[in-house]
Formats: C-alpha cells, sequence, structure tokens
C-alpha cells in the first residue's frame, strides 16, 4: 500500500481504520498491532501512532488480552505457567506484564472458591494431563519405573509446568490410588 500522497493526518486516519479491522479479527497486542500496521506498508512512526490511539480508546489492552489469554490456555489447553508466559511473549506482551497478568490470573481463581478450600487450576491442570497420559499408555501410577516417571515429567515440563507443581501432581496421583 502506498501512502507517501497522503499527509500526516491522513496516514493516521488510515492507520486507525486499518487497526479498528485487524481488531475485528480478534484482541491484539499493542506490539502486535504495530507490526500489523508496518507490514500492511504504514511507517513505524504512524504504526507506533495508532497503537497508541488504539490503546487510548480502551481498544487494545495488553494485560486484559494476556489475563484472558492465561484463562483460555490454563483451563482448554492445560498449558502451565511458563509455557504461557512464554507464549504471551510471543504475541508481543512484555515479560512483566505477561507474568503479572499470569498470577493476577492465578490468584483470582484460588480465591474464588470461598469455602476455605484451596484450589489450584495449574495442578489441577497437571493432574488432569497425567491422568490422561498414563490412561492411554496403559501405566499404573504406582508401578512406575523410573524411565516412565521421567517421560511422563519431561511431558508435562514441555508443557511448562514447573518442578514443584509437576512433583505434587505425582504425588496426588498416588494419593488417589
Amino acid at each position: 500500500m502506498n501512502h507517501s500522497a497522503d499527509g500526516p493526518d491522513e496516514l493516521f486516519k488510515k492507520a486507525c481504520l486499518r487497526a479498528l479491522k485487524v481488531l475485528a479479527y480478534g484482541p491484539r497486542s499493542r506490539s502486535g498491532m504495530v507490526d500489523k500496521l508496518t507490514q500492511a506498508g504504514f511507517s513505524q512512526e504512524t504504526a507506533c501512532a495508532a497503537a497508541r490511539e488504539m490503546e487510548s480508546r480502551g481498544y487494545i489492552n495488553d494485560y486484559s488480552m494476556a489475563k484472558d489469554y492465561a484463562e483460555q490456555a490454563m483451563e482448554r489447553k492445560k498449558h502451565g505457567k511458563s509455557r504461557i508466559v512464554f507464549d504471551l511473549k510471543g504475541k508481543g506482551i512484555d515479560g512483566d506484564t505477561a507474568e503479572r497478568a499470569v498470577e493476577d490470573y492465578l490468584l483470582e481463581v484460588r480465591n474464588a472458591g470461598g469455602d476455605g478450600e484451596e484450589y489450584d487450576p495449574e495442578l489441577e491442570g497437571a493432574v488432569e494431563l497425567l491422568k490422561n497420559r498414563m490412561e492411554r499408555q496403559g501405566l499404573d501410577p504406582d508401578d512406575l519405573d523410573f524411565a516412565d516417571r521421567n517421560r511422563l515429567y519431561g511431558f508435562l515440563a514441555r508443557r511448562g509446568y514447573s518442578s514443584g507443581v509437576i512433583s505434587k501432581a505425582f504425588t496426588l496421583l498416588s494419593e488417589e490410588n
């Protein structure tokens, strides 16, 4: 797209209109929006200005997007905290915002129970994945050898679960049996 004949105000308006079209397809991070606009032929300066405008109007909110993604990734995809943060960084969310959003989501969910019993969605996801994997492979939680345990550990680690969560998941699973 050639924008050289347009003045700065006209370019800014066109970039904002393009940004709105991009947002119609789904939420974007500020960085992701700048990338999309520069790919569409806008200068870095114009793309940044349009992204700031969308942010000031509340159409772009990196924290909110990160928190929504954390919920989706943890509940549906059963990803662990570090995998979610990694994915968010890939979507253009800065590391601090991603970490804060994931932690805040986890805190909200843990406190939502209100019945005094602690609920940890990350641990629940790890246990569910572990059960499903063991069932598919015909493994008995009480008869895991070192190699099986290491394979399952790696399986959960690649999905972003910390060693502490993985250990708790193994413990919970063996207590259930």
